[in-house]
């Protein structure tokens, strides 16, 4: 058993407190989200991207710098992300997101029909038709 001096030991056990609470809200942030999701009835949802430049390391000069894509399904209204993907700004990127997103939620009939807005992007429409046509 290691010997602490009294500032040592408290350094240590609120070191380990830190750490169990923060296991503790992970937990329940998970459990709260899985609520939330299991709850994803139809409301309007927005699809967007964003793009962020990164850096390679193993490349040099021009190709060092590369754009990461992101696809996002959100709930309007409280924001809940419903569904997302990474990668290049392709239309399998944006077919991953859309496909988690239309798992997550309840499925749309004609009597409860799903709104979904876009800013237009061709990956978004392109994705959303071919999804809706090959489900009928």
């Amino acid at each position: 058993m290691q010997a602490f001096s009294g500032e040592e030991w408290d350094k240590e056990h609120r070191t380990r407190d830190i750490i169990e609470t923060s296991r503790l809200l992970k937990d329940l942030a998970e459990m709260v989200n899985n609520i939330l999701l299991s709850e994803a009835k139809l409301s309007p949802i927005e699809v967007d991207e964003l793009w962020s430049t990164i850096k390679k390391k193993e490349l040099s000069g021009r190709e060092q710098m590369r754009r990461a894509w992101i696809y996002t399904a959100m709930k309007r209204g409280s924001c809940l992300l419903l569904s997302h993907s990474a990668g290049k700004w392709t239309q399998q990127a944006c077919r991953d997101m859309i496909d988690m997103m239309f798992y997550m939620i309840e499925s749309p009939f004609p009597s409860n029909k799903l709104q979904i807005f876009s800013d237009g992007s061709d990956d978004h429409t392109y994705v959303l038709k071919d999804r809706c046509e090959n489900a009928r």
